[in-house]
């Protein structure tokens, strides 16, 4: 039953409708004589109250009814007026009977904009011998306005129109909430129940929403919309089967670049939960929850990434995947962007920690540092920097994978092929300070892998002979396995195993001296005494009209620096194992050379009267020298590496031929690159600040010639160098040569903070007779080459190949000059120190007056060889004390 709410003490509808019916039905007025015995008894009155008595007092006559109140419920008259047009239809006699209306209503009054409701309480006590009553005036509260109602319709068709539409609407809702809702409709239900301000909130409010979602809808329902939910946003790539796990850019914490992060799991609270529970349950859900509080806690966490502010301000945790090639970046370099993170932000209890096996980084802390230690993440991954360069520029052979894993450790870069298999990708991440106005222009990670495969797999630009002692009829040495000397080698070498071979040793010392292999050597053995700058005492200048003059000048002639080092022939035993002698001597096997120093007691003792000098001979030495030597080779001949996006090389030098003919041609150009000069720069320090040039030489050719001595503690190692020095009249004045001050006015030499960093290429001007012939007709077309001046000056491109820093000091070693010298090469060459003799004058001619410059056309060459071989030798196998240290029966003083 429909119907309004009405005052107190007033009757329903259904009993008013009953009333009416019993009031006009034909057979009611039989009971008409009581109406009349009211009528003529108006005593009755007195024994009722007076509200009481109004309910039985006939209704006054339609044309004099007064009109009701607005307040007044409509509903009874809209009866009676349909009551009055049903029985005025003819065969109706409306004058024989009236109609009459019960009016329970209680009696309500107006005062003061207050309604007052009339009612009747006992006193308890009598009156005149009855019960005594009084009129208490309830207050019902203040009056309210209503809006006014439409009127009704005056004709019936209107009337009836109007009952057809309610109840047609009426029907239509009846029927829509009798039927089962469909799946749009309770997607759309689920969504207006989602916050649309903000996803952190309060613990009250979370379980409101929560508590609607559990209890307004079904397991399967939840569980559907989480299905949706999820499909509906996974992307066509997004393979991954855990619902926990976001995108990067639906991230609770930060929106971050999907191009580094793969994914990232909701930040949860840490606490005491199950280990089996999902993650995003963890702290909104206790293991006892139903099955509908687990869904709609899936829904708000892993859906709508709503979280409690309360639980975001403990301790939590957060899971971030990275792809593969930015973790390995954040793991080179002893984890050092990590480290930093850790220790500028973390705090007692936090955390950050690095999975390996799943490329992943837990984060442990509250949401809002979580927050901030993530968007530094991705602001370090943004700065990774990917360039490339062509591998025919470093090798024509495929590269191995483990030289390119230990590149990449040594250099914090991640290295890969590319699918074609002809280039070199490299990435890193770039420092933000390198982007300042004093890093432009220095050589970047690139160019650091560049140089370190050059030097390591480039074509060999020496000349290298072996040599042997005699073996004894019976003796057989064997090669025993050197576990020492890593740190003394090249990088790309301590990757391999080596050996030395050794004979056995014997309690007996041998009578038979150990005879010198060497004989001679390849080139003239010159003196080495430097070439001071101001040696030009006139004025020479380059008057070539494409470069600017300059007080310099390129030396005549050639000259050759001769040296030996002592230290140990060790040969590889990877992937094969070395021939024995003789054969070895003739194979091209690999070897290499690790310098060994003496006693450093002995060493200090040695003086001009050689190696067993009494203890009475003071050290004779020269003052301690610091010296950077760099040293640049040819640069490849395509532009591919002036560009920074590592384009492929201009038109004019690309090959088209096939497969073989290109191969020959690359491999001729890398035997001509091979025969180019190369040039030795090196700057004078005080080991805080840079001092000067000292010099710059084209170096036009290199021999070594190896000596293997079994029988003794050490091996020899001649080199001999052919060279062009660069001549000027003083330091400042080859400093002040255009390529030069080009080159070293990007450079950032900070001696003291360790920083030598320099550009990675720099164009020099060389006489065109330091290059082969072919070579000049290949740079610069111009007349045939017997018309063309040897002097004339050719500009070629030269790239930074690597530095040492030498600390070295020398004494005079029976005429001859015995150096020390201690050698950084940083992370490519290691750290070694190495004993070394070279040829001087004074030995040459044989106390003959003092020793200068101008007496070296008086050096008669094969004696200055020939002695300078016998005292190597002689150093080399003096007695083991001399490299092992002191005998028993000496007195140290």
């Amino acid at each position: 039953m429909i119907a309004r709410s009405l005052p107190g003490g007033a009757v329903c509808l259904r009993c008013r409708l009953r009333l009416l019916r019993q009031s006009t039905h034909p057979l009611l007025h039989r009971h008409a004589p009581n109406r009349f015995l009211y009528n003529q008894l108006p005593g009755l009155r007195s024994i009722a109250n007076e509200s009481a008595a109004r309910l039985f007092e006939p209704e006054p006559e339609p044309e004099n009814q007064e009109p009701e109140e607005p307040g007044r419920d409509r509903v009874l008259r809209d009866v009676e007026e349909r009551e009055k047009k049903r029985f005025s239809r003819p065969g109706w006699d409306t004058k024989s009977f009236r109609t009459k209306t019960l009016d329970l209503r209680k009696q309500k009054h107006l005062s003061r904009n207050r309604f007052l409701t009339e009612n009747t309480e006992r006193l308890g006590t009598e009156a005149l011998g009855k019960p005594a009553h009084v009129i208490v005036m309830k207050d019902e509260g203040g009056r309210r306005k209503r809006k006014a109602r439409p009127n009704a319709q005056s004709k019936d068709s209107e009337e009836a129109d109007d009952d057809v539409d309610v109840r047609s609407n009426i029907e239509a809702v009846l029927d829509g909430q009798g039927g089962a809702p469909t799946t749009d409709e309770v997607y759309d239900s689920i969504d207006n129940l989602r916050p649309k301000a903000d996803t952190t909130l309060s613990k009250r409010a979370f379980g409101r929403v929560h508590k609607r979602l559990a209890e307004g809808f079904s397991n399967g329902q939840l569980h559907s919309y989480l299905h949706y939910y999820k499909e509906k946003n996974r992307s066509d790539t997004d393979t991954d089967p855990d619902p926990v796990l976001k995108k990067p850019a639906e991230s609770d914490l930060v929106a971050v670049s999907d191009a580094w992060i793969d994914n990232m799991t909701l930040w949860v609270p840490v606490g005491n939960q199950p280990k089996d529970a999902p993650l995003s349950l963890r702290g909104y859900v206790s293991s006892s929850a139903s099955a509908n509080e687990k869904a709609a806690v899936r829904i708000m966490r892993e859906c709508w990434n709503i979280s409690i502010r309360e639980l975001n301000n403990g301790l939590g945790e957060v899971r971030v995947k990275i792809k593969e090639k930015a973790f390995v970046l954040l793991m080179r370099g002893n984890q050092r962007f990590l480290a930093n993170m850790v220790n500028s932000w973390l705090e007692s209890g936090e955390k950050l920690e690095a999975f390996r096996s799943t490329q992943t980084l837990r984060f442990v802390m509250n949401k809002t540092k979580a927050t901030m230690m993530i968007q530094l993440l991705n602001e370090t991954l943004n700065d990774i920097t990917i360039k490339t360069f062509p591998i025919k520029f470093v090798t024509l052979e495929p590269i191995e994978g483990y030289i390119l894993k230990a590149l990449e450790r040594m250099t914090n870069t991640h290295i890969e092929i590319s699918k074609n298999l002809q280039r070199l990708h490299i990435a890193w991440i770039q420092l933000k300070n390198r982007a300042t106005p004093e890093f432009v222009g220095l050589e970047d990670l690139r160019h650091v892998v560049f140089r370190l495969l050059l030097t390591a797999l480039g074509p060999r630009r020496v000349t290298m002979t072996l040599h042997a002692e005699a073996m004894e009829d019976g003796k057989e040495g064997r090669f025993i396995t050197d576990t020492t000397s890593k740190e003394k080698l090249s990088w790309k070498d301590r990757l391999g195993q080596w050996a030395r071979y050794i004979l056995p040793s014997t309690t007996e010392k041998s009578e038979t001296p150990i005879a010198n292999p060497l004989k001679s050597l390849e080139r003239p053995v010159e003196p080495s005494e430097p070439v001071a700058a101001g040696q030009l005492t006139d004025n020479v200048f380059f008057h070539d009209p494409r470069f600017p003059a300059h007080p310099v000048k390129w030396a005549e002639k050639r000259r050759t620096s001769t040296r030996v080092s002592f230290g140990q022939l060790l040969h590889s035993q990877r992937p094969t194992a070395p021939p024995s002698l003789p054969k070895l001597l003739t194979a091209d096997h690999p070897r290499v050379f690790v310098p060994v120093t003496p006693h450093p007691v002995r060493l200090a003792r040695l003086a001009r009267h050689g190696v067993n000098s009494p203890a009475s001979h003071k050290l004779v030495e020269s003052p301690a020298m610091s010296t950077i030597v760099m040293r640049f080779w040819p640069a490849p001949e395509m532009g591919v590496m002036d560009r920074s996006d590592g384009g492929v090389g201009d038109d004019e030098h690309k090959i088209p031929l096939g497969k073989n003919e290109r191969k020959r041609t690359e491999r001729r150009r890398r035997e001509r690159q091979a025969a180019d000069p190369a040039l030795e720069l090196r700057i004078a320090t005080n080991d805080r600040e840079i001092l000067g040039v000292e010099s710059l030489c084209a170096i036009t050719g290199t021999s070594i010639a190896d000596v293997m001595l079994p029988s003794a503690p050490v091996d020899m190692r001649f080199t001999q160098s052919e060279y062009v020095p660069l001549e000027g009249t003083s330091r400042d004045i080859l400093a002040a040569w255009q390529p030069l001050a080009d080159f070293l006015g990007h450079a950032r030499l900070d001696l003291e903070a360790g920083k030598l960093e320099v550009p990675p290429r720099q164009r020099f001007q060389l006489p065109r007779r330091l290059f082969p012939a072919t070579d000049n007709q290949r740079r610069e077309e111009g007349p045939p080459a017997e018309h063309q001046d040897p002097n004339d000056l050719l500009s070629a491109t030269y790239t930074f190949v690597g530095l040492e820093m030498h600390r070295s000091v020398s004494v005079p070693f029976e005429g001859h000059t015995l150096t020390y010298t201690s050698i950084e090469a940083g992370q490519g060459g290691g750290r070694r120190a190495e004993v070394t003799l070279e040829p001087a004058i004074a030995a040459a001619l044989g106390g003959r007056g003092k020793a200068s410059r101008s007496r070296v056309e008086e050096v008669d060459a094969d004696k200055l060889q020939e002695d300078f071989l016998a005292c190597a030798h002689r150093f080399a196998t003096a007695d083991d004390d001399l490299w092992s240290g002191f005998p028993a029966n000496d007195q140290r003083s």
